[in-house]
This record gives structure tokens, sequence and C-alpha cells, in this order.
């Protein structure tokens, strides 16, 4: 067994490289920050002719660290690399100037090479790079090394400012759409109905979203920056934060589920945000997430996995033809919404929704048609409607896959709510699905009959609704079409109005008469900085947790509750702006993206007749709308931040890409 000593960290080293010292450390660049298992030190192995590196050692909370990842040799000693059996990995070098190949997972696996030139050679886990999956080898005395200088202080995080709620919220608002049913309806509970202001907010330094909420925590995930951070649900002070790739998907029975499109489910510690186990799929991304009765179940590809919550021990249910957009859970069946190809053509399209047992994955039905993509499925006691990039919304019945009818829309669609009939709401609201689309209208459906009850404009494209105490809470996005001209510069054309892009509403859920309009910070007077408001508004207890991201740098949290009559919450619209926003002419949706053919709806099995969204346009896109004062500028000044580069890059792609759902 060959003897160790600790190195540079507090111990004496040798000569570096471009004049270093005795006890100047080696340079890594920051290779190793963030690498779980490496606090500093690098174990000193000079004088030993062949050194043993363990690959799949515990660290990122799971086999996903080299063991040690950092240690120092002769020039002309032999590096080994020996595989646990713990995970699959392999060893790649930065430069690319060797790799061990395919990834393995056999136990007792080696992998050597012989270092003959002094320096500093930094290598990887190619599938678990992400996760710090890191190491480097110093060789021999001729190495880049730090110039001492003093430790400069850390970016403080940001707190939050603003008041903080009497307390916490009691409601649970477990997963995406509140619940593994994907309803966006909360029984029991209310949120602001009158008005609205801020009651307290939170920066952070990069785009938030997919608020989730259980016991007086909200957690959310922060983009590029943090899978996860867990808030106080009263004062918005942070509580812990992760690290790790990923989007918070759930949380359920003490542990909070973070999936990535690196193919990963992590199930983290709700209190500490330890991980309590973790899970890849090599090869695909996981999409969704829900839990019910003890399992997790996750959309990976085109397969559905389901684990044990507490063990994280997996099997996979269901492998589909085509990919899984989005699960949801009832009564021991497990509803998976899906795209598939139908010919060898791009635009030729099909969703699908499938029905099989939660338990055996053995198949109950299947429906499908020509379209875009769908929305996750929802479920009632008697139906599942899917939503779709095509303008319309179906309703299947959920005992046998046959369709009770559609109704078609003036644009895509994002996401629903239902108010199921056996709910005990109110009369009026009992039995309405609500629908937010693309070409800024909010609508209301019987879920009987599929018949249009209202509809209503709103300031821009419509997020996923929340229902609650008879009040229907919406959000508008606005986001980025672009392309990349010759000269590197981005051209953008903003979807709607920077001016009006930040609003959370409420409406009368019976009605559609406007509640209130909440405009989010005050309004931005550049037109290059479009705002995107995250996702379905999480509502418990007279609060509304949202995100607001904005392409000028300002990524927060809100919680809002009723207004008190300070005028520090934001910005209340007055009825006169309400009516002339409703009265302005309905946008057109443009026709920037590639899917301009809408594939027919066929039906194979009898339905009830289609209804129509009260003369909305009729468009072609899967999802872009241009509003008729959108602006076309060149984004290439300051605060062009990141995400609009992102989301400029892959237009309506790439902002389905960020928001990692597709919808």
């Amino acid at each position: 067994m060959f003897a160790t000593t600790a190195f540079f960290s507090g111990s004496a080293a040798q000569q570096g490289g471009s004049g270093g010292s005795d006890t100047a450390p080696p340079d890594f660049g920051g290779y190793l920050d963030g690498v779980d298992n490496y606090d500093g030190e690098v174990v000193d192995e000079r004088g030993q002719a062949e050194v043993t590196i363990s690959v799949g050692v515990e660290a990122s909370g799971g086999p996903y660290g080299f063991g040690p990842p950092a240690v120092h040799v002769d020039n002309g000693a032999t590096v080994r690399w020996e595989w646990t059996g713990n995970g699959t990995h392999s060893v790649v070098a930065r430069d690319d100037s060797f790799s061990s190949g395919s990834p393995v997972s056999e136990p007792g696996v080696h992998f050597e090479r012989t270092f003959t030139a002094d320096g500093i050679y930094l290598y990887h886990c190619a599938p678990h790079e992400a996760l710090g999956m890191r190491g480097a080898i110093v060789v021999g005395t001729d190495y880049p090394t730090k110039t001492t200088t003093p430790t400069p202080t850390a970016t403080p995080e940001p707190t939050p400012t603003g008041d903080t709620l009497r307390s916490a919220p009691a409601t649970d608002w477990l997963g995406r759409q509140f619940g593994s049913t994907n309803r966006s309806f909360v029984p029991g509970t209310s949120g602001p109905a009158e008005s609205a202001e801020t009651r307290w907010s939170i920066e952070f330094h990069d785009a938030v979203y997919d608020p989730v909420l259980s016991d007086g925590t909200v957690f959310v995930s922060v983009w590029d920056r943090y899978g996860a951070v867990a808030l106080d649900a009263a004062t918005g002070e942070r509580q812990w934060q992760r690290s790790i790739p990923g989007r918070v998907r759930a949380v359920a029975d003490g542990q909070v589920y973070v999936t990535s499109e690196s193919g990963f489910v992590f199930a983290l510690d709700a209190a500490s945000g330890e991980t309590m186990w973790s899970w890849q799929d090599p090869e695909d991304a996981v999409h969704d997430l829900q839990v019910a009765d003890g399992t997790v179940y996750a959309a990976a590809g085109e397969d559905v996995v389901a684990f044990d919550a507490e063990t994280g021990d997996d099997r996979l249910l269901a492998r589909f033809d085509g990919r899984v957009v989005g699960i949801g859970i009832a009564d021991g069946t497990v509803y998976a919404s899906g795209q598939a190809h139908a010919g060898p053509e791009s635009q030729d399209l099909v969703l699908w929704v499938r029905a099989v047992d939660a338990e055996t994955g053995e198949s109950q039905w299947t429906f499908s048609r020509p379209s875009f993509p769908p929305t996750r499925p929802t479920i009632t006691d008697e139906t599942v409607y899917v939503g779709t990039g095509s303008h319309a919304l179906h309703a299947i019945d959920r005992a046998n896959g046959i369709e009770r009818w559609t109704a078609e829309l003036g644009s895509s669609v994002n996401g629903l709510a239902v108010v199921p009939e056996s709910a005990g709401a109110r009369e009026e609201v009992d039995g309405t699905i609500y629908v937010g689309c693309n070409d800024y209208y909010l609508y209301a459906f019987d879920t009987d009959s599929g018949d249009q009850r209202w509809r209503k404009r709103t300031r821009g494209i419509v997020n996923t609704p929340a229902v609650a105490d008879g009040v229907v809470y919406a959000t508008n996005r606005g986001y980025v079409h672009a392309a990349v001209e010759a000269d590197g510069d981005i051209e953008t054309e903003t979807d709607g109005s920077v001016e009006r892009d930040k609003a959370v509403h409420a409406f009368d859920a019976a009605t559609g008469d406007r509640r209130w309009t909440l405009e989010l910070d005050a309004p931005s007077l550049d037109g290059r900085t479009p705002a995107y408001v995250g996702d379905e508004p999480v509502v418990a207890d007279g609060t509304i947790y949202v995100g607001l991201n904005v392409t000028d740098g300002t990524f927060k949290l809100y919680a809002l509750a009723e207004a008190t009559g300070r005028d520090d919450g934001g910005v209340q619209e007055t009825d006169a702006e309400t009516t002339a926003m409703e009265d302005a002419e309905t946008p057109t949706e443009a026709t920037t993206l590639e899917n301009t053919d809408v594939p027919a709806r066929t039906t194979g099995e009898p339905q009830s007749e289609t209804t129509t969204g009260g003369g909305s346009p009729t468009a072609t896109d899967t999802g872009s709308t241009t509003a008729s004062d959108g602006e076309v500028t060149t984004g290439n000044g300051p605060g062009f931040t990141a995400v609009t580069t992102a989301l400029g890059l892959l237009g309506a792609a790439g902002l389905q890409r960020w928001r990692g759902d597709d919808q």
C-alpha cells in the first residue's frame, strides 16, 4: 500500500514552474471548483512508480468522484484508474490527450497512463462532469502555480426585501400544477381576491422558476447555478441551496425531487438539502416527475421509470413510442402524454396519450392525433385533458381512451387548470377547465360539453393558470424570437410589450370578470428587455408565489398578498387601462418557426360538435405570437444577458428548453 501525505494544504511543495516557490500551490484554473470531494488537498505520491486512483467514490450525493481527485506524481510515474463498480464512468482528459473510451461500470476495470512531461493534467468523467466528477494530476516540478493573494470577499447572496407574512402558508403545493393530477386547482384555500401587492421579494443571480411549497418552505430552481434553493415561505430567508444540475419538480414526505437534462433524478432531504439518493439515465433527459403513494415516477426519454421514494430502487414501468412530455397519476393509473414522428418529415408529428397500470405498466388504452406537442395530462374523475401545440384541447374518457370532445382555440396551449364537477367549490365554477394560450387569451370551457363559457384578453401570452376559491390566477410572459446575424449581433423580436408583460392577473372563475392586475416592479423602458414570468402561480392561504425573469438581469421570486393600501407592491392597473387593453386588437401569430403546417385533426371515435374559441384568429405557428406593438431591435448592448442569448439563439424552442417542458 502506498504511503501518502497531504500536499499543498499547509505542507511544503516542490519548486513550481514559472518561478513558483516551495509553498505555491498548483494552479488548476478553477477546474476543481465545485468538486464535492476536493477540499484543496493535493495528495503527494512522489516517489511512487505507480499510483492508483479509484473511479466512482462517494461524492455529490452518489458515486460521482475520483479518489483522490488531485495527486502529485514524479515525471515518469504511471497513474492507474480503477473502477469501483459503483456507477458507469469514464476518464477523459480535458484536452482530449487521453481517454479510457466508452463509460463502463464493471468493478476491477482499469485504465492507465504514464506521464513523461511536467505539467498539470486535468480530466473528468464524461457522463458526470456536470456533477463535478473531475480530477487533476500534477507531474514533476515544472507546472503553473498560484500567486498568493489575499482571499477576496465573497459576493453576498441577496436577501429578501419587504415585509414578512403573518405566518407561513399551511397549504402545500407539492408539484407543478399542484399535484399528481395536474389540476392546478387548490381546494380549501384562497389567494388575494380583491387586490394584490408584493409582500416580499428576493433577487437571484440567474433565472428563477418552478416554485413548490411544503411545510412552510418554498423550493425553487435557479438557472445554471443552483438546482434547488429552499426559502422560508413567510420571510423569503434562504435556508439552504444545492449546486446540482437540474430543476425542482416536486416535494413529498420530506424529500425534494430535482431532475436534469443530463438524465438525473435527485432526492434531496427537504430540511437540509442533503442527497438521499440519485439515479441517472446516461442517454436521455428527464422531462417530468410525479410522486404518488410512496412511488416516484420519472419521464426519461421514451420511458417512465418508477422509484421507491425511500430507497431509490428503480424499475422500468413502461416504454412508449416517442418522447414522454408529461405524466399524471390517479387511482393506480399513470397517464403519459408525448410526441412521436408519424413519417419522415419533421412536421409529421403525432400527439399521444397512454394509460398504464401504475404497478405493472400494463397498457390500458392509447389515444393519438396528428398534432404538435401536448401539455401534461390533467386528470379529473372521468376525463383526461390535454392541450396541444396545434391549437386544440382534447377531452379523453378515462375509462377507455375515447375522445369525448375537442375544442379548437386561437393558438397553442401552454397549460390547463380544472375544477372538477365534484369539487364542491361553487356551482357556477364546478366543472370548468381554464386554458392559458399564446393568443393572449385565458379561456374557460365546460368540462362536460366542451362549450366555451368565457374568454378574457390579457396583456401577453398566458401561462398555466391556477384556481382557488372561485378566482383564476394567471401570469403573462414575453420572450424573444431571434436569429444570429452575419456580424454576430442577435436580431430579436419581442413578443408583446415590455411595459406590460410583467403582469399577474386575477379573474372571477365563474364570469371572467377581472378582479385585479398587478405589474411586477417598475415598467422597463428598454425595448430590448422582454420579461418572462415563470410558469403558473403557486397559490396558498392568501399568498401567491411567482418568479419574474427579465433579460436585463432581474431575476426575482415574489410573495404577493392582499393589498393593504401601501404604494410599494407594484403597479395596479386602472379600470380604464384594463378596458383599453381588452379592446385592443387580438394579436396575430408570427410565422417565424418551421412548424407552419398544422396537421389536420382526425377523429376515429364519435364526439360532440367541436367548439371554436369565440372568433379568435386561427394561426399556423406552434407557439409564438407577436403583438401589434411588438418591436424589432438588436440585442448587443449592456443587459442583453445569457438568458436573452440562450432564448434568442433558439427562438421559441429555446424558451421551451429553458423551461424544460416543451409545452
